[in-house]
This record gives C-alpha cells, structure tokens and sequence, in this order.
C-alpha cells in the first residue's frame, strides 16, 4: 500500500493485462480490452480499413477515456466515446452473477445504465468493451477541414514526420 498516492484505500485492480483487441467484421463492431490505450487500437485498425470513436490524443486508455465520456476526433458527428458503447463485458466472481446483473440492466432504462457505469467501483471492473466501428472515409477531410487540408497536409509532412495526428486521431492527412 502506498499512503496518499492512490485514489483507493482498499485493493486497487490494475487492468493492464485486459489488452485484446477483436474485430467483428460481420457486426462492425470492435471488442476493447480496458487495458489499452487508444493508440494500440488506432494501430491495430488502421489496416483493416475502420476506427473506432477513440481519444484525441495519444497516450490516453481505454476504459478511462469511455467511462469519462471522452471526446474524438469524429464526436461532433457521432457523439462522444461513452456514447458509441455498444456493449460491456463484466469480469464476476461467476458466470450467472454476471447474466444475472446483465438480464436486469435490459430490463431497464439508459439512465439507470449509465448511474451503474459512473458508479463502476462498486458494481465490479469492466474488462472489455465493444464499440461500433466507422470507416476511415465516412467523412471527406475536405467536409472536416474545408481550404485547410492543404495546409494540415504541408505542416503534418514537415512537423510529424512520424504520423502521430493520424495515430491520435484516426485520420490520414
């Protein structure tokens, strides 16, 4: 234990082993291990053509950035992080604890959902995450940026020779 430096006084679990990443083509949709940071993501999808709606900015986790809310670089087209959530998996002591808490939260509204997800110390650690995916060309970068693309191009050549607007963002200038 660590007195003063930690946001628990009990056991805090850490989820960096939660790092898998699942695509669903058939779906269009992406299983999120809590453990990532959304820059293993953007790696891991980019090839495959789709994005998920993600952090704006590098080095920023998964579970921290939707439980948060958390703002991307498409969110003025498809909402927040948090809102994009298509699914959570549960890690439970037993399987039926977590059918049980499951089947109960469809049986009720969205608000009560997201009162339980704000409140997640309590109701257990979510260890995976699926989220819709969005393909890369959904919106021209020209619809985005109008006359300026041109301009985000020359700055990102000359000043991020290593891409990382695209890996913060998901888009490729």
């Amino acid at each position: 234990m660590n007195p003063g430096f930690s946001s628990t006084t009990g056991v805090l679990i850490a989820m960096n082993r939660f790092r898998q990443i699942t695509y669903h083509a058939n779906s269009q949709t992406v299983d999120l291990g809590s453990g990532l940071l959304w820059d293993d993501v953007y790696r891991k999808l980019d090839p495959l053509g789709v994005t998920a709606i993600g952090s704006r900015v590098s080095g920023v986790g998964v579970a921290g950035l939707t439980l948060g809310g958390g703002y991307s670089w498409k969110s003025n087209q498809y909402g927040l992080t948090i809102d994009n959530v298509v699914e959570y998996e549960f890690g439970w002591e037993s399987s039926s604890d977590n059918n049980a808490f499951i089947d109960g939260l469809k049986s009720t509204t969205n608000t009560i959902l997201q009162a339980a997800l704000d409140d997640g110390q309590d109701i257990g650690g979510s260890k995976q995450i699926r989220y819709p995916n969005n393909a890369l060309g959904d919106t021209p970068l020209e619809q985005m940026y109008g006359d300026n693309v041109a301009k985000l191009r020359s700055i990102r050549q000359a000043w991020d020779p290593y891409n990382i607007m695209y890996l913060c963002g998901g888009f490729k200038f």
